[in-house]
Parts: C-alpha cells; structure tokens; sequence
C-alpha cells in the first residue's frame, strides 16, 4: 500500500505489543490521519507516528506511561482516546501535551485514577472525559 495513499488504518483486536511493531513501521504513511489501535495489549504509545496523524485510538490496551516524548511527531493530534488503559497520575507526563495545539478531545475514563485536568491545560482548550 502506498503510504501517501492511506487515510485510515484500522488495527483492533490484534493482540498486538509493542514489541510486535517495528522500527520504521510508521515512516512510509505521510497522509494517515487516523489510527485505530484500540483492544490491543500495547503497554505504552508506539514512537514515531506519522506527522499527519490527527485521530489517535488507543482505548482498552495495557499502557501503563506516557512519556514526555510520547507526541513529540505528532503536533496535529486531535483526538486520543485512552479509554481503559493502566494509567497512573504519576506515570503521565505534563510535557507530553504541551505541543498539542489541535487536541480537542482526550478520552481518559476508566483508568485505573483520574488523570489531573492541569496535564492537559497547555495552551489549548481540551474536552476532557475522566472517570474511572
């Protein structure tokens, strides 16, 4: 498939790890704008997506961090949706939002605590769902 081709990759209930996406497995897709990971057993957000992503699907996997790093490619993020993952307060960093200027839409319900509203006040006016 060509990369600049593909909009959309719907990749759910897989049973994909981290250790199941490769290095560069991102590089060739410069149009995705949307991409479904959600009812995988992914333990932390894959590095390196696409520039062009804007809507993120990660709801019911087993990330347990997000790291300051975690967007640093993927400025145009619109929507996240972390639904009925492992996270902590303390493992989610305040960096990694902070160049988010697009985000409109976190989805955070059903984590194990609520995640602070601060984490995701940079700059930009997020609708935040939380809840546990």
């Amino acid at each position: 498939v060509h990369g600049t081709i593909l909009k959309e990759l719907h990749l759910a209930h897989n049973r994909l790890k981290i250790s199941s996406i490769s290095p560069g497995t991102w590089h060739e897709l410069h149009g995705l704008k949307l991409l479904d990971l959600s009812f995988n057993e992914l333990s932390y957000i894959p590095p390196d997506l696409p520039e062009s992503l804007e809507y993120l699907y990660l709801q019911h996997n087993r990330i347990i961090v997000i790291m300051a790093e975690t967007f640093l490619t993927t400025s145009n993020i619109r929507v996240i949706s972390l639904r009925s993952n492992r996270l902590l307060a303390a493992n989610v960093s305040e960096e990694a939002f902070a160049d988010l200027k697009f985000l409109e839409v976190v989805d955070l319900a059903g984590n194990p605590e609520p995640i602070s509203l601060s984490l995701l006040q940079a700059g930009h006016q997020a609708q935040t769902q939380m809840g546990t």
